[in-house]
């Protein structure tokens, strides 16, 4: 998958995560360890192993003179909790070794540690607390740099603090959120100097009952924006204030909307700030209890990787998962992006297709086959691309 989709879609996901932030109060039995865990005194120990074998048409997402290869993937995990009186505590490790048998210049090894904290405190007041800390690399063709004989490997550490006061069924409720995380390259410094950066981010949001199972909000969030090199001009800020709703009004609809407005100002004066209208949506139906729809949108400044002072990006995607029966579970989505570049003159327009399916052969054993087809037209002609992936999997758990 595209590398500045994939940034995209988890930032989506984050923000709207920590929308109406739950917490599992019941306590895991103490004799029986839950499915897929191994006990290790009053811990839970959770290992995965997914590992792959697979082909792509075009390595490093060029234009011309594709190289194609093979791909094998090995990507184990493992988490430790811990849950005592409501409260839950986890570290894990995450990893993905990714391995081109034609082009062994591309392969990428991505290490990611995680910390984790959910307290309940009363019936009011909970938080969560997170920090990471990742190695992991920008494959060639993937950013706006010039492309190198190696991707751009970085290392990012980040830390993210979430306090909630008000009862879940309470009429009113607030929530502040606190972050900090950067990014460094570790190679082609040529090339990635100007690119390592800290961010700042502060949210707060206050939610209203308006019905049983419908809460309005509004939010306003601010991200101080720092680049390291002397001779960056991206550094400054950007301040959001957004209007949402989020709700679960039946079995099978649920979904949160918000939209506002952010000003992303610049602290070099040569480069003029700038207001945008901003949105996220994210909406799920299930009409039936095996088969449920998603739908997701939404609009915002991105930092740039080379080209232009920043990037406008607005997104749609459809997705549809089904479950045949209780082994064969399948997926087929599709998403867009229009990225119109602030500083040049060029716009991209990028589709991704993706389709899989999923044998449950047991329940600590799943099969799969993944398709995957990327193709970007653009206004520069060295930027347009596609892509074409396939994958064989297997998963293992306890």
């Amino acid at each position: 998958m595209h590398t500045r989709k994939k940034h995209m879609l988890a930032m989506m996901a984050v923000s709207m995560g920590m929308i109406g932030l739950t917490h599992a109060a019941d306590t895991v039995s103490e004799e029986i360890a839950p499915d897929g865990a191994m006990k290790a005194g009053p811990f839970y120990l959770y290992p995965t192993i997914k590992t792959g074998l697979g082909y792509t048409d075009n390595v490093t997402n060029a234009a011309s003179n594709t190289t194609s290869s093979s791909i094998l993937t090995v990507a184990p995990a493992v988490a430790l909790k811990y849950r005592v009186a409501g409260d839950e505590y986890q570290v894990g490790y995450a990893g993905a070794y990714t391995r081109y048998m034609r082009s062994s210049s591309d392969d990428i090894d991505r290490h990611e540690f995680q910390a984790q904290a959910n307290n309940v405190y009363s019936e009011r007041a909970r938080s969560q607390f997170k920090a990471t800390a990742t190695w992991d690399a920008d494959a060639r063709g993937s950013t706006d740099r010039a492309v190198s004989s190696e991707p751009d490997r970085y290392r990012t550490y980040g830390v993210n603090g979430l306090f909630v006061y008000g009862a879940k069924e309470a009429t009113g409720g607030l929530e502040g959120e606190l972050g900090y995380r950067n990014k460094r390259y570790l190679n082609n410094r040529t090339q990635t100097a100007s690119s390592d950066v800290d961010f700042f981010d502060a949210t707060g949001r206050f939610f209203y009952r308006v019905a049983p199972s419908t809460r309005s909000f509004v939010e306003l969030g601010y991200t101080g924006i720092n680049y390291t090199s002397a001779s960056s001009i991206q550094d400054g800020s950007e301040s959001r204030a957004m209007l949402g709703v989020t709700w679960d009004a039946t079995a099978a609809t649920s979904g949160t909307l918000k939209l506002g407005g952010m000003k992303k100002r610049f602290d070099n004066a040569s480069i003029e700030s700038r207001n945008s209208l901003i949105w996220e949506a994210l909406v799920r139906w299930k009409p039936r209890s095996y088969s449920t729809f998603e739908l997701k949108t939404g609009s915002k400044p991105a930092e740039s990787t080379g080209q232009g002072d920043f990037v406008d990006n607005s997104y749609i995607g459809l997705n549809w998962e089904h479950k045949w029966s209780d082994r064969f579970t399948s997926q087929l989505g599709y998403d867009y992006t229009h990225s119109q570049y602030r500083g040049v003159s060029r716009t991209d327009n990028t589709g991704v297709l993706g389709a899989d399916v999923t044998y449950l052969f047991r329940r600590w054993v799943s099969f799969s086959v993944d398709y995957s087809h990327d193709q970007r037209s653009s206004t520069l002609a060295d930027q347009k691309y596609r892509k074409n992936v396939v994958m064989l999997n297997a998963r293992f758990s306890l």
